[in-house]
């Protein structure tokens, strides 16, 4: 809003958003000369309508004349219109408002609209820490109170009232609670001409130790808590107190503005009654001491009790009294809540704040700035001559893409973002023209459903993957000359303002989200016990920078562009040091971690091209490189769920028998599907080409086994701009058995052949969007998947079901309730690992405090357990088998240990099963302890399971082995050894969770755990300590031994 030169008095409002606007409280501030301006009552007039003003901060000249003030009004503003508003004095009948405060007695004032009445004390005191609160009473419409206010603290305390401001558009008090003449709590509270809240703005000190508490009066009893949906789902829902409910609980905090995670508002109402109390969450990003500032609300059957505490720091928030004709709606309803609007024009986007945005300006540039530059076409066209084969994959996709599918494939994407990398590779203007106007038709559909369907309620994750495609596409069409001036205009202005929304902290906090647990105003202190260690999926955060980053790097003339950048770049910085290891792991599953692989790459190509700052010089992007290739399978066969995901179009090699694959663990694939290894590996071989040509090599081999993929869902038109097909690769990536620091212990046994043994064991602290099945493990073998992960979710029965239970795992169920383990997203990293030619050797301790109902709760709910002292136990004797030693020290339940196996049957005898694979390598499971162990079998979903039952304290020894077509095995054990018999060689696996000493004529053994290996042909002895003081092969080569001279050992113990 700019002043009128010619007139001190007139100011000019244009609309910025192309939106109509109805009743928006604005404000400007004015400055005027001695004797310009007089008199008590103003109004504010415009060429279609007259509206009362109020002015507030109000400065006077020495001549009674007004020198500034803030002047307050309504406005109505039409698409694109601009208003010149002009500030007059009016007559009192010109300035009727609703609004009143006035006497109620001694010691009490009313105020209000039409719509609600506050009772207000003038001043209180108690000694028992109990006064009248800043509002002491609420009715809706003249009815009875339905609420009334305390404050409650420590005593004595003390209370008064300041009255503000009073005009017709607000009436402004404060509320001022003082304990020994020291005021520690401030409380401003608010009530606007025609609204059914009451704004509440608090402050206080640290040790206040106070509450504002609202109670149900007269009775006014709510059986129903309306809420918003939760994750994906923003629609409202209700949840109904009575007979099987006692109660409801629901809290609004600091970062509801994302409205996705937590509660931004809630109400409470009666079926069938009039009034409506609702309590919501106004501009989050102001909140402080964010760990005890949270609002409560509590409905049950002796009534409402709404909480505000008053204990340090400061927040805003408004109460809401009012009907539920204006409030309730049908559940799932898409129309916003009255409650989410109020949210809107008062904190979100009123229009004030959007006025300041910069939605207009001078774009000066004529070439693609995210990329290439002006030989991106260039370059395209010589790719394309290049690789015949890259050239058929894009056709394959227009054949798609314009048909029904191919080769009964889904059929291929025709959004703007594919069009334009269709264009780019095919060089039809048809579909340039097409993709542009596509673009347009995209943004402004997603632009209409964020201002009808709830604004900052409605905007997630996804707005911002196709934020980040527009943007490129935009990029490449506008610089090719396919987008008019017009849409040129109505696209920079949309995208800008998807910028700025992303990166307003009221929409989500991405600073806060990356803040300390020591920082004093974290809400890490009170809150990181009950949600984790992130106030969202930390995709989520990347998602956000990432898309005002590459906005800061697409808008380069914008005013705002250098922030933006350099904003991006300090959380994509701290995000690394937060968020990752120097593993290159992510605290996110394989399948989150490959999203947030792709938004990163999208931002680092930007930040790179626009001179801002090169994060593929940094450690832990690169170690991201290296990760996905160290987690690659084998080149495996695809059950079909896997194979969905080779289509023709994403694909140069989408016809091949066998893929490395991205492992399908955690919030990853579906139906036990691994899932494709990202389209960014090109990139790295690309990047890393003249600076790590090692790396570069890793990347192109990594990406070749992979099957060439060309495109993802959020990635069309960088492959095309970045990646050459033609770099060179390596014969070998280097593959072995490591620990991924943070999530993973690998385990390979003759890698990088056709007959690779691939073990990945779940150990580590990054369990975000993961499942609960910390020590668990999944097996691929002979180009076969074999013991495996369900993924994301499975279908069983017809239904799609979660898998995150521990027992849908290769793990050890307790109490027949899932493993909440330390807390929420709380566990502990390997207590040891070791690798060697022989054997690996890791260990686990999973230690269990809570469990986990997934079917009656929450993610959240944690429910409390005696502590259950547990550990896992691996050793990989290399090719053979793996020995899993299960040993509970503590446990006070029932316990089940669960394997699950992609196969045709399953058999079972005492202590042993076999698993029939799937895909021709079978599967070999022998418990040796305790002896004789019954076995149980089924099936769920796409997998055969066994598991086996025990209770209380004890150890489970199991040894699981692939088995090629015509192999055997046969095992047998005798205290903590186990020997295995597989034809051609005899090993032997010393082990346990407390030091031990074995000895006979072979060897001498003291410590953990050791392997000692025997080949029949050779009669060569080899031998491993993993964890001991000595291992003495006592021997010379060569020898002949059997399996049971293997296990004449004298066991004496020595814990």
């Amino acid at each position: 809003m700019t002043g009128v030169k010619s007139d001190p008095c007139a100011f000019r409002l244009r609309e910025p958003c192309g939106r109509a606007w109805r009743d928006e409280l604005v404000f400007f501030n004015a400055h005027w000369k001695p004797g310009l301006v007089r008199g008590r009552r103003f109004s504010v007039r415009s060429r279609f309508w007259t509206k009362p003003a109020q002015l507030t901060d109000v400065v006077s000249h020495r001549d009674g004349s007004l020198a500034s003030a803030r002047v307050w009004c309504r406005v109505d503003l039409e698409p694109e219109q601009e208003l010149v508003l002009r500030l007059e004095s009016c007559a009192a009948r010109d300035s009727y408002s609703e609004l009143f405060w006035s006497r109620a007695g001694r010691g009490w004032y009313e105020a209000g609209n039409r719509i609600l009445k506050a009772r207000i004390p003038a001043r209180g005191a108690s000694r028992s820490g109990d006064v009248p609160g800043p509002v002491a009473a609420v009715a809706v419409k003249g009815g009875p109170f339905i609420l009334r206010g305390s404050a409650r603290g420590r005593g004595p305390l003390s209370c008064k009232v300041i009255l503000r401001e009073k005009g017709p558009l607000f009436i402004v008090w404060t509320y001022l609670l003082v304990r020994r003449g020291l005021v520690i709590a401030e409380v401003e509270s608010t009530i606007y001409a025609g609204e059914d809240f009451i704004r509440m703005r608090d402050s206080s000190l640290d040790f206040a130790d106070a509450d504002f508490v609202l109670t149900s009066a007269d009775g006014f009893l709510p059986d129903r808590v309306l809420t918003l949906g939760g994750g994906e789902r923003w629609r409202q829902n209700t949840a109904v107190v009575g007979r099987h409910l006692s109660a409801k609980a629901v809290h609004v905090d600091f970062h509801s503005g994302h409205q996705q995670m937590s509660n931004s508002w809630c109400g409470a109402y009666r079926q069938g009654g009039r009034e409506f109390v609702g309590m919501i969450e106004l501009n989050g990003c102001e909140w402080t001491r964010l760990s005890t500032n949270r609002l409560l609300m509590e409905v049950g059957r002796d009534g409402l009790m709404i909480s505000a505490p008053l204990r340090g720091g400061r927040k805003e928030w408004a109460l809401v009294a009012s009907t539920t004709r204006r409030h309730v709606k049908d559940d799932d309803c898409r129309e916003p809540n009255a409650m989410c609007r109020i949210k809107t024009r008062y904190s979100d986007i009123p229009l004030q704040k959007a006025i300041g945005w910069a939605l207009d300006w001078e774009d000066r540039e004529r070439r693609p700035v995210l990329h290439a530059g002006r030989n991106l076409f260039a370059r395209v066209r010589h790719l394309m001559r290049a690789n015949p084969a890259l050239r058929d994959v894009y056709r394959r996709w227009a054949e798609s893409a314009c048909g029904s599918g191919a080769d009964g494939h889904e059929q291929a994407p025709r959004h703007a973002s594919a069009l334009t990398a269709l264009w780019l590779a095919l060089g039809d203007r048809r579909l340039a023209v097409e993709a542009a106007a596509a673009l347009q038709a995209e943004i402004g559909a997603t632009m209409d459903a964020f201002w009808n369907e709830g604004a900052y309620m409605r905007l997630i994750i996804f707005d911002g993957r196709k934020m980040k495609l527009w943007m490129q596409a935009y990029d490449v069409l506008k610089s090719a000359g396919f987008i008019p001036a017009a849409a040129d205009r109505q696209i920079r202005r949309d995208l800008a303002f998807l910028a700025y929304c992303f990166e307003d902290p009221e929409f989500f906090p991405c600073e806060r989200a990356l803040m300390d647990a020591d920082d004093p105003d974290s809400w890490h202190r009170g809150l990181g016990r009950r949600i984790g260690d992130s106030i969202c999926p930390p995709n989520f955060l990347t998602e956000y920078y990432t898309s005002f980053g590459m906005a800061g790097c697409l808008f380069r003339s914008h005013p705002r562009a250098e922030v933006w950048r350099r904003t991006a770049a300090r959380l994509f910085e701290r995000q690394l040091e937060k968020h990752y290891w120097d593993s290159g792991a992510y605290c996110e599953s394989p399948n989150y971690h490959s999203h947030s692989f792709t938004m990163l790459n999208q931002l680092a190509l930007a930040l790179r091209r626009a001179g801002e700052r090169d994060f593929y010089r940094h450690p832990r992007f690169r170690a991201q490189f290296d990760w996905f290739c160290r987690m690659q399978t084998p080149p495996i066969m695809l059950n079909d769920a896997a194979r969905k995901f080779f289509v023709p179009w994403r694909f140069m090699r989408p016809r091949r028998k066998r893929y490395a694959m991205l492992p399908g663990n955690g919030n990853t694939g579906s139906n036990a599907s691994d899932m494709p290894l990202p389209v960014e590996l090109a990139f790295g071989g690309a990047v890393y080409q003249r600076t790590d040509p090692v790396m570069s090599r890793r990347c192109m081999t990594t990406w070749r086994r992979a099957g060439c993929p060309v495109s993802s869902h959020y990635c069309d038109i960088a492959f095309l701009a970045v990646a050459d097909p033609s770099l060179p690769g390596s014969a070998r990536v280097g593959l072995e058995s490591c620990l991924l620091e943070g999530n993973y212990a690998v385990m390979r046994a003759m890698p990088e052949t056709s007959r690779e043994i691939f073990i990945l064991v779940k150990c580590g602290q990054a369990t975000h969007h993961n499942d609960f099945d910390e020590g668990g493990f999944a097996m691929w073998a002979n180009g076969c998947p074999l013991a495996g992960d369900f993924g994301y979710f499975a279908e069983h029965e017809g239904k799609r079901c979660g898998a995150s239970d521990t027992w849908k795992h290769n793990c050890v169920e307790f109490n027949g309730m899932t493993s909440g383990f330390l807390g929420i997203e709380k566990t502990l990293p390997p207590e040891r690992w070791i690798s060697t030619d022989l054997a690996d050797y890791l260990v686990c301790h999973i230690p269990i405090t809570n469990f986990r109902d997934l079917e009656a709760g929450s993610y959240m709910d944690m429910i409390k357990a005696d502590r259950i002292e547990y550990r896992r136990l691996f050793i990989f004797v290399k090719p053979r088998f793996l020995l899993v030693l299960d040993r509970m020290n503590q446990c006070p339940y029932p316990r089940r240990w669960w394997l699950h196996a992609q196969a045709r049957s399953v058999t079972v005898r005492q202590g042993r099963a076999l698993f029939r694979g799937a895909f021709g390598t079978d599967l070999a499971v022998f418990f040796v302890e305790p002896p004789g162990q019954a076995l149980e079998m089924g099936a769920w979903s796409v997998m055969k399971h066994v598991f086996a039952r025990g209770a209380g304290p004890g150890r489970w020894r199991v040894v699981v082995a692939p088995l090629a077509p015509g192999e055997r095995m046969k095992v047998c054990s005798r205290g903590n050894a186990v020997a295995v018999d597989s034809g051609s060689r005899v090993d032997l696996v010393l082990l346990d969770a407390e030091p031990f000493h074995a000895e006979n004529s072979l060897v001498r053994f003291r410590g953990k755990a050791g392997a000692v290996s025997l080949d029949r042909n050779s009669g060569r002895l080899s031998a491993a300590l993993l964890d001991g003081d000595e291992l003495v092969l006592k021997r010379e080569w060569p020898i002949r031994c059997s399996m049971n001279g293997m296990l004449d050992l004298a066991m004496r113990s020595l814990r």
